[in-house]
């Protein structure tokens, strides 16, 4: 208990140490001003690289390859995002996140190195430059960069990928990537570089096709593998990991649980009894995957209620969502975030009659939705929780403090 207070302490010094370089009153730095601000600090060592990028997958995928290299005892740093609970999840080496004394130290870096500058780096952005400080540090034989938005624009395009991945296309971050699956798969090309492997996961449009032909991308799609299936993992993510895993080491040894695999925040069993489960599903492609393993497990084990509990930010298709649910859910459970993100839109009247379906029940917080709950669900029920990685956050954050009090 004691140290679990410790880490919380460390980790609100951390989220002040960010937010005292996100304030700055600077410009906010561009690609061009992140490509100096490295090699102000020194930034030389370049291991081998893995990119990956998709709509949906990413995170699986790195957690996937770095599961493996994991079980051949290669050194590898992983980057990801977003992070469920804590910031230091968004930089791992081999397997372990990334000490709250290193990050610190890491921030300082950053902070002291803005004020040189002038400038002010973004969230990702410190992420990032934080987790290859932590690269030239440890001097890792792999780096795996799993790319926030896009690819063209992120951080991770910085740097040359030897084996690059698109697991997915699909409609998502439309206001940045654009509004048809064209563009943002021709956003997400631009990770391919020249006479290097790119992994293509899923159907993808001939005009990002084209343009990877004529860079001289070599294009591999993703093969599976009848020998190992996951319930649990989307196939495209299982796919792709491994393809990339056969063409730069056919050699490493394959873990035996990879058909069993889990990775935290997708499709992830929280209580038995009622049966919770929570995805970190935000985009209508990732939904209607996730009811599809809900009603397979249905299938299996007839539940008297369907409870979800759903949040997804302002930016994200709502309504396409929600028609996921048309005729499954019995109750939808709509907690209100905005008072710990401004990504996510007060919920208002209007937003409660034209938005949400009318079996919904609103909340303040997402502790009033998790008390709800607590105190009504029956154990012959099954609750889905989904929509946004800070939603499962909140969910995790609740249950230690059950876990706790118990």
């Amino acid at each position: 208990m004691h140290n679990g207070i410790v880490y919380t302490q460390l980790s609100q010094r951390i989220e002040q140490a960010i937010d005292q370089i996100t304030s700055l009153d600077f410009p906010q730095a561009t690609l061009n001003d992140l490509k100096l601000f490295l090699k102000r600090l020194n930034i030389n060592y370049v291991p081998h690289i893995i990119t990956v990028t998709g709509t949906n997958g990413k995170g699986s995928t790195v957690a996937i390859l770095s599961h493996i290299l994991q079980h051949n005892a290669i050194d590898h740093i992983c980057h990801t995002s977003p992070h469920i609970r804590f910031f230091n999840e968004r930089i791992s080496y081999n397997q372990q996140p990334i000490s709250n004394y290193d990050l610190l130290n890491y921030l300082q870096q950053i902070y002291s190195l803005c004020l040189a500058l002038e400038i002010k780096l973004h969230y990702h952005f410190i992420s990032f430059v934080s987790t290859w400080l932590y690269i030239q540090a440890q001097k890792p034989k792999y780096a795996i960069l799993e790319v926030g938005v896009g690819g063209r624009l992120d951080p991770a395009n910085l740097f040359d990928a030897d084996i690059a991945i698109i697991t997915t296309v699909a409609l998502d971050h439309c206001e940045m990537l654009g509004n048809t699956i064209e563009e943002i798969a021709l956003e997400k090309a631009h990770i391919a570089r020249a006479k290097k492997p790119v992994i293509i996961g899923d159907n993808f449009p001939k005009s990002a096709l084209d343009y990877l032909h004529q860079i001289n991308a070599t294009v591999i799609y993703a093969k599976h593998d009848s020998n190992i299936n996951n319930a649990f993992i989307h196939p495209n993510s299982m796919n792709c990991a491994l393809t990339a895993i056969k063409h730069f080491d056919n050699t490493l040894l394959l873990p035996n649980d990879l058909g069993s695999y889990r990775v935290a925040g997708r499709f992830q069993i929280i209580q038995d009894k009622p049966l919770m489960i929570a995805d970190v599903a935000h985009n209508p492609q990732a939904v209607a995957h996730f009811f599809t393993q809900v009603k397979s497990l249905l299938m299996q084990t007839p539940k008297t209620r369907v409870l979800a509990i759903f949040s997804a930010n302002q930016h994200k298709d709502i309504t396409n969502i929600l028609e996921c649910g048309d005729g499954f859910v019995d109750q939808w459970l709509i907690p209100d975030l905005s008072i710990i993100d401004p990504r996510f839109s007060p919920l208002t009247n209007q937003h409660k009659n034209t938005c949400f379906p009318n079996n919904s029940i609103f909340f303040d917080n997402a502790t009033a939705a998790f008390d709800y709950i607590t105190a009504n669900a029956h154990a012959d029920d099954l609750v889905i929780v989904f929509g946004s990685f800070v939603l499962i956050g909140e969910l995790n954050k609740y249950m230690d403090k059950i876990t706790a009090s118990q």
